[in-house]
């Protein structure tokens, strides 16, 4: 073997690669041609069959006969993969502000659970509606995982499982409370999840829309419903433009509006 040190970058504010390795655990590169790899054994475990599934589920999309823009489109925002989309359209969608949209995060979460919830509306007449909030979250928390458990995708999933047993258990939520649980639980799991940009957009939105929720709700209170949706979304559009000016400019070099 010739394992090679890998080097950090020497121009200032450039993404350090080799300090992300580092942070992995990972010191040593070596290459290796690819007649020299050969596949020993076959992996039929758990996590194996749901990336054969995801696999399959691309293939399927790329096999219709949608435009091409359509097809990468539905990929990104279904399975989180966001390999084909160009960086042009990447980068469009950055400066318009909904970066997110391509990349599975808590929007996504939050549509998926109030579909869920809208579904599972009939056993609320059978009195079984403890087992509509658990077979939501089993089916929220089986998507995290079939998705590859980016840190925002599991903020959320652990929020959303928080406010349902709140609701199971009859105790009163705290969002804040459910936001630091989600943050402990994925540095245990991960302590480098904290270099993750994922995770620090995610966990910094969501705190500073929580620490000001009361003030918004208390502007956006009129006699007109539309009216007090508008302010409310205008503002959280302002905190969360705010809340993470600083991240975009230092990683992007810009401050989507």
């Amino acid at each position: 073997a010739n394992l090679k040190q890998i080097k950090s970058t020497i121009n200032p504010h450039e993404f350090d690669y080799s300090k992300y390795l580092r942070n992995n655990g990972i010191i040593y590169t070596q290459h290796l041609h690819s007649s020299k790899i050969h596949a020993t054994g076959t992996d039929n475990g758990f996590v194996y069959r749901i990336k054969r599934v995801k696999y399959d589920i691309e293939k399927a999309i790329l096999a219709t006969n949608a435009s091409s823009e359509s097809k990468y489109f539905v990929i990104a925002i279904v399975l989180g993969n966001n390999k084909y989309v160009g960086s042009d359209v990447q980068t469009l969608f950055s400066n318009a502000g909904v970066a997110h949209i391509l990349a599975l995060s808590g929007l996504h979460i939050g549509v998926i659970t109030i579909l869920l919830w809208f579904l599972l509306f009939p056993l609320d007449h059978c009195n079984l509606k403890q087992l509509r909030l658990i077979i939501t979250l089993a089916l929220i928390a089986f998507y995290a995982l079939f998705t590859g458990l980016s840190p925002s995708v599991v903020r959320s999933t652990i929020m959303v499982g928080l406010t349902f047993a709140s609701f199971v258990f009859f105790r009163k939520n705290s969002t804040l409370n459910s936001l630091l649980v989600a943050a402990l639980i994925i540095l245990v799991a991960s302590p480098n999840a904290i270099y993750s940009l994922s995770f620090q957009l995610s966990f910094i939105t969501v705190f500073f829309i929580v620490a000001f929720g009361e003030h918004i709700n208390r502007l956006a209170h009129t006699r007109y419903k539309l009216l007090n949706y508008l302010i409310s979304s205008a503002l959280i559009s302002i905190i969360c433009t705010m809340s993470t000016a600083a991240i975009t400019a230092f990683y992007f070099n810009s401050v989507p509006i």
